[in-house]
């Protein structure tokens, strides 16, 4: 998205307005240009709400051609509701189109999830119970409608063979995945509390349910309660990390974001959110701090905010950070499969309103870009979505790192070199190889060398899969930064320039001798 903006500016008629040097190693430097891959306004007449990704296997077109079928693969489900309904449209991930559009007529959605083949959309038609509606992923069409006698839906969630569903009255629902057995109106239900299920979520053991303070751990077949435990602070949405092993939870509207261990089922930690915030903008107050979106990706956890922040976490340490919207993040959705450029590991769709012209400040195609989309977006009252490749959290301190010193280290080769062998990190630890760890007279000769060998160059992150740090496959980068590495590269020019200093007086002493 912004390299092409870049390009755009690079080949400008006018050279003179072309982008100096200086400007592209300080954009392209950027964690954000590096991570956005496009950025789409939702025109609608509603507002943004939810998001679901259906990435459907290849195989289930049978009929289509190879072409076809990598082409809509992937998709999302986007909802806009209002007063009047909700208008769910569907973009391909490839090229960020719209393909589809549905809408619910005077009903506002409450939650949206992909559950095998199929997209089950829980809704409210004004103060009445709620409805479950079930879309094919792969069609688009309407499969079947539940329409709940006494409940409303909060959240679904899904196993390998069931889909969960937890209720503003406090029961949770099991239904099957197999829309015949759902059709035939057998289901499971069991009232866990009184007050309101706030999320739900199916891990390798038990079936978690957050209630208030409480997390329920339910057995996935019979959903009989199993064990329950107290938190010292509201849970509210629960999330399983990618691993399987971690289950993240928030309180929408609060400043604390907790993990717990799977199979112990206990608490690991928690992340004070507005201590991080300060970290950025100091001036921030505990408002501007309140979780609105939430969910792990890879080894990270993103963390949306009321005052348009995301905050990316390794466990309880902060790697890195933007600021894509001026009105809070209404969702976090990840997607575990191709995008645009077809080599992405993964990638997060965000959603939000009155998106952040500055946070690339200085490409002014895009600035210009985007002013012309706000105000698309301020006449349809919707919202704007943007498309991240996101990266796990060594990477994303390798490119944090690398933007907070472009000035220095992105100028030549070997600055970049020195960061990254003479770096004073935390824990100790530097770029590791297989099987050794460089001593100190080799990193002096592998970063004074005017020839370098192409095996140990060190390459600052390009786009899509090889986007690596190091040649090496199976080398490891570890960069939490303890010093100044400005300040620790001056240091070593003026260590360089006293010994070169001392060998010329030496040999003019030896010469007069």
């Amino acid at each position: 998205f912004y390299l092409t903006r870049l390009m755009r500016e690079c080949w400008h008629d006018n050279p003179s307005k072309r982008v100096a040097t200086g400007r592209i190693i300080r954009l392209t430097s950027l964690s954000s240009f590096q991570s956005v891959l496009t950025l789409v306004p939702v025109i609608s007449k509603f507002s943004l709400r939810h998001a679901c990704a259906a990435v459907l296997s290849p195989a289930s077109s049978v009929n289509a051609g190879k072409d076809q079928r990598s082409s809509k693969s992937n998709e999302l489900w986007v909802c806009c509701d209002g007063a009047k309904g909700a208008e769910i449209n569907i973009f391909t991930t490839n090229a960020m189109a719209k393909s589809d559009m549905k809408f619910i007529e005077g009903n506002q959605v409450q939650c949206m999830a992909l559950c095998g083949n199929h997209i089950w959309v829980g809704s409210r038609p004004g103060m009445d119970y709620g409805v479950i509606d079930i879309y094919s992923a792969e069609s688009h069409k309407s499969i079947h409608n539940i329409k709940m006698k006494e409940d409303t839906i909060s959240c679904i969630t899904c196993s390998a063979s069931t889909v969960y569903c937890g209720t503003m009255e406090g029961n949770c629902f099991a239904f099957s995945k197999n829309i015949k057995v759902v059709k035939s109106n057998k289901y499971l239900c069991m009232c866990v509390s009184e007050s309101a299920v706030d999320g739900i979520v199916a891990t390798r053991n038990h079936l978690w349910v957050s209630q208030t303070r409480f997390i329920h751990f339910l057995n996935l077949e019979t959903l009989m309660l199993e064990g329950s435990v107290r938190h010292h602070a509201s849970i509210g949405h629960l999330a399983l990390d990618a691993s399987g092993t971690t289950v993240w939870s928030v309180y929408l509207g609060a400043t604390t974001v907790s993990a717990w261990d799977v199979l112990q089922g206990k608490h690991n930690w928690d992340i004070d959110v507005i201590k991080q915030l300060r970290q950025i903008d100091c001036k921030c107050s505990e408002q501007d701090a309140g979780v609105t979106a939430m969910t792990p990706v890879l080894d990270t956890v993103w963390v949306g905010m009321t005052s348009g922040y995301i905050l990316v976490f390794h466990e309880e340490q902060m790697v890195t950070w933007y600021c894509p919207y001026m009105q809070y993040v209404r969702f976090l959705e990840p997607i575990y499969s191709g995008g645009p450029c077809q080599s992405e590991a993964c990638m997060v769709l965000s959603g939000g309103k009155e998106f952040n012209t500055s946070m690339i400040k200085g490409l002014k195609d895009h600035e210009e870009k985007c002013s012309d989309d706000a105000e698309i977006e301020e006449s349809n009252e919707s919202g704007t979505m943007i498309l991240w490749e996101a990266f796990p959290a060594k990477m994303l301190m390798q490119m944090k790192l690398v933007e907070d010193n472009s000035s220095d280290c992105l100028l030549n080769h070997q600055n970049l070199q020195q960061i990254v062998y003479l770096g004073d990190f935390k824990d100790g630890t530097h770029l590791l190889q297989k099987g050794t760890d460089m001593g100190e007279e080799e990193v002096e000769n592998t970063c004074t060398s005017d020839t370098p060998d192409s095996d140990s160059l060190v390459y600052p992150a390009t786009t899509g899969s090889h986007r690596r740090i190091s040649a090496g496959t199976d080398s490891m980068l570890l960069i939490t930064q303890k010093s100044s590495f400005s300040q620790r590269l001056k240091e070593e020019t003026e260590e360089e320039e006293k010994k070169d200093g001392q060998k010329e007086g030496a040999q003019v002493k030896g010469e007069e001798e």
